[in-house]
């Protein structure tokens, strides 16, 4: 059904969409019914995605950015202040 990569081949992914258009799942989907269940689902992107290795990773470099715009600010109003001060 595959080949040696993983990918699927294009008679694969045809026969899927062709059994997908014939089948519907969508239409049978409901989702949550109870009040409990909604609050567990609507939960689900920041259980997984605010967890991924890949926002992490996001995260991390802002942090480090916004660090050294720290530092640089507080050199360049530094510098300005004594400009000021040295300009009187």
């Amino acid at each position: 059904m595959t080949d040696k990569s993983g990918t699927w081949t294009p008679e694969r992914r045809a026969a899927h969409r062709k059994m997908l258009q014939e089948k519907k799942p969508w239409l049978k989907s409901t989702g949550p019914k109870t009040t409990s269940g909604k609050k567990r689902v609507a939960q689900n992107a920041a259980k997984h995605d605010l967890h991924s290795a890949a926002f992490l990773a996001q995260v991390k470099i802002l942090r480090i950015l916004l660090r050294a715009q720290k530092i640089y600010l507080k050199n360049y109003l530094g510098h300005q202040r004594n400009a000021s001060s040295s300009a009187l």
